[in-house]
């Protein structure tokens, strides 16, 4: 049978568990090591902070548009560019 835990590895190599674990025997285990989730979750520039910064209170309120009047609106400023 196998079983996922998640627990901790510290440098000494002991693993401790968020839970509880009860054994009757020595089990034989695969360790998996995951990215450590204290540091920070995306590099500058990345989609995970374009996505926080689309839901910060300055734009979750923003204006929809259709996408012809984008695309007029779009065509309008570089007409005037070009002026």
């Amino acid at each position: 049978m196998l079983r996922t835990l998640e627990g901790t590895l510290d440098p000494e190599g002991t693993v401790r568990f968020r839970e509880s674990v009860q054994l009757t025997r020595p089990q034989r285990v695969l360790v998996t090591l995951l990215e450590d989730d204290t540091l920070p979750a995306s590099e500058p520039g990345s989609v995970d902070q374009l996505l926080s910064l689309l839901a910060t209170p300055v734009f979750s309120g923003r204006p929809y548009g259709m996408a012809k009047e984008l695309e007029a609106t779009v065509q309008s400023n570089r007409s005037a560019w070009d002026e």
